[in-house]
């Protein structure tokens, strides 16, 4: 096993995933509450003293909400854009140490190769990021409102995605929520639906690909077997058979995916 992503929790309450290159680990967004993120890395082995950086996202508080504490608690740095760190609006003594990602360029985190590249969400510099160690390239896009060329370019090649299917079309549109939240989240800046999601995945899949992680799903605009249902039908048969298929939860850590 040269590679190995856990998502730890996933969706509006709160967003953390560790992934694993070797010895080298990395927490991609820090959203829940640090006791919270310390009992799930422990329940799936993992010493929380053992992260080498955390990786964040952007800077909403369901992919931030622990990071201060569990960054200065444990003395690790905070790898993000700068548009991000700058939306934090946290002092630097709040953080252990910050590190300043550029879009599309290159970062080293031990001998892991972390490259942030642009997605479109309502937040300052939101990234995606492609992570490479170990012979395994690793795609995580979640919370971007639609799948750019861009995000399409960079996640090719990859052996495990992790992929947001936020929302069913249909349900959002029948859901209680107030008409400007309905258009905030099925908007170009919002989050990607699950037809959008197969959408991306059937742009993306080819021979290297051996894991999907579906997440950030909406606990009340979607349901686990809507959105596997719904991805699969973008997918040719031989493509989706081959695959290791996941769907992130809130409540607890998924099980993990390795290569």
């Amino acid at each position: 096993m040269a590679c190995r992503l856990i998502p730890l929790g996933s969706g509006s309450g709160g967003n953390a995933t560790l992934v694993e290159f070797g010895s080298t680990r990395i927490l991609v967004d820090a959203g829940l509450s640090n006791r919270d993120m310390e009992n799930r890395l422990e329940s799936v082995g993992i010493n929380p003293d053992s992260i080498d950086t955390v990786l964040l996202t952007h800077e909403h508080y369901d992919h931030s909400r622990g990071l201060e504490r569990f960054t200065k608690k444990y003395e690790k740095p905070v790898a993000a854009t700068g548009g991000t760190l700058l939306a934090l609006n946290m002092p630097e003594h709040h953080i252990h140490r910050s590190v300043v990602l550029t879009m599309g360029q290159e970062h080293r985190i031990e001998k892991v190769s972390v490259t942030p590249f642009p997605v479109p969400h309502d937040a300052v510099e939101p990234a995606g990021f492609l992570l490479e160690g170990c012979g395994v390239r690793v795609g995580i896009a979640v919370d971007l409102g639609k799948p750019t060329a861009e995000v399409v370019r960079r996640l090719r090649g990859c052996q495990i995605l992790m992929i947001e299917a936020n929302h069913d079309l249909q349900l959002l549109r029948n859901s209680p929520y107030p008409a400007a939240l309905k258009k905030r989240v099925g908007g170009s800046r919002g989050h990607l639906s699950n037809d959008d999601a197969g959408a991306l995945l059937a742009a993306v899949a080819d021979g290297d690909l051996r894991a999907v992680v579906l997440a950030h799903l909406s606990r009340k605009n979607n349901t686990a077997d809507l959105a596997m249902k719904t991805v699969h039908a973008e997918l040719a048969p031989e493509i989706r058979l081959r695959i290791d298929w996941r769907v992130a939860c809130q409540k607890v850590p998924g099980r993990p995916v390795a290569v």
